[in-house]
């Protein structure tokens, strides 16, 4: 389906108006696939099986399991100190009634897997159970296997690597790479201590109740290709330390309300193809950094305070939706908005920009939607706008001529 946006979205995030614009934000209505189109590698395997058949089995990798204990003292002991040196504040522990000391107690006296001090999986399992207790998984909509399954890669919502260099891993030797938790009823603020899933490549929380601010130990997950957090209640701002995230496709933070400025370090992510920070209360302009970003496909910033021109975004020929309505912006509409042969919508209603409406926009052939009602635009309409592919068209509360 197409990525479509929306203002006020009730099941996700969204992006495609389809009321008739006015002096005053619209209501709109359609929501979007979540997956956007990224180009990302499949992991499925090839359809052609190998030239000759192997003479033998390979070798799993071997765990690190060690003969002998690890640690001095109980098993008890062993893991208390193991969880006490992997968390930023071990004071937590100290508190019964925190969901850090109610995941080490349900490790210690309740988790059926019986892990020690010495399995390589310990912190893994201690950090899940954080994040159980942590965000009322209780009374989730879906919370199979958790605090129940041995195997933490069986438990709802996540997802574990299966191989390393080409050998399939043992059970102790996995890693959570994904959690998606999405539309699951989870509550209460992002654990700091999820940072410590360092394989983690995909967070996805959207549309749940979460409240707080991202952890700023989250940005250390230096493997993240997608990050959501939209439909939430969470606020704060976005920490410049978003740049470790040197491998980030989606960045989704719509409909919350995190405010500040836009750090320019986001022009450092040249793979994000992604930006949906709609629907916040978001200010300043949008960093000159942001034209490294070549790859970019949507740029979601309608319905915040952002001001100021739009960058030149040259080279932005990938470009399939830019809807940033509602805003302050003004100047000129970018040259390089119309050498994006893929854009499908160009929405930029109700803000201040002036000038006109380039005659390259027949270069847009498959411009489905074109808003740029409420702004100072002037001058004729030009005729190569029939080239399009256009089947919604505001022009309303300008100054064209002709």
């Amino acid at each position: 389906p197409t990525i479509e946006p929306t203002i006020n979205p009730t099941g996700g995030p969204t992006i495609n108006p389809i009321a008739e614009p006015t002096t005053t934000p619209i209501a709109i209505t359609g929501v979007p696939t979540r997956t956007p189109t990224t180009d990302e590698p499949t992991f499925s395997p090839t359809t052609s099986g190998p030239t000759e058949v192997p003479t033998e089995v390979p070798t799993p990798i071997p765990t690190t399991f060690s003969p002998t204990p690890c640690y001095n003292g109980t098993r008890e002991e062993g893991i208390t100190a193991t969880v006490r040196n992997s968390v930023e504040d071990p004071s937590i522990l100290d508190d019964a009634n925190s969901a850090e000391s109610q995941s080490l107690n349900w490790v210690i006296t309740e988790d059926s897997a019986r892990l020690d001090a010495c399995s390589p999986n310990i912190v893994q399992r201690w950090t899940l159970g954080l994040l159980y207790f942590a965000m009322g998984a209780a009374d989730w909509e879906n919370n199979s296997g958790w605090l129940v399954d041995e195997d933490e890669c069986n438990w709802y919502g996540l997802t574990c690597n299966e191989v390393s260099d080409g050998r399939m891993l043992q059970q102790e030797a996995r890693k959570v790479v994904e959690v998606d938790l999405a539309s699951s009823g989870v509550t209460g603020e992002v654990p700091v201590s999820l940072a410590l899933l360092q394989d983690l490549t995909t967070l996805k929380l959207y549309n749940n109740t979460i409240v707080g601010s991202i952890p700023e130990d989250i940005f250390t997950l230096t493997n993240l290709k997608f990050f959501d957090v939209e439909e939430n209640r969470m606020d704060g701002t976005l920490s410049s330390s978003i740049s470790s995230w040197t491998d980030l496709r989606f960045l989704g933070l719509s409909n919350n309300t995190f405010d500040g400025t836009l750090p320019s370090e986001l022009g450092l992510i040249p793979t994000l193809k992604n930006i949906w920070v709609a629907n916040n209360d978001f200010r300043g302009t949008i960093p000159e950094e942001i034209n490294a970003l070549t790859k970019l496909r949507s740029l979601q910033m309608y319905s915040n305070e952002f001001s100021g021109t739009i960058p030149a975004m040259e080279g932005f020929v990938r470009l399939e939706i830019i809807n940033i309505g509602f805003n302050k912006f003004n100047g000129t509409i970018p040259s390089a908005f119309y050498d994006a042969p893929d854009l499908e919508s160009l929405l930029i209603q109700n803000n201040d920009f002036s000038g006109t409406l380039s005659s390259n926009i027949d270069n847009l052939v498959n411009l489905k939607k074109l808003f740029v009602n409420n702004n100072r635009l002037d001058g004729p309409i030009p005729f190569g706008i029939g080239n399009t592919a256009l089947e919604s068209l505001h022009l309303q509360s300008n100054k064209f001529t002709g």
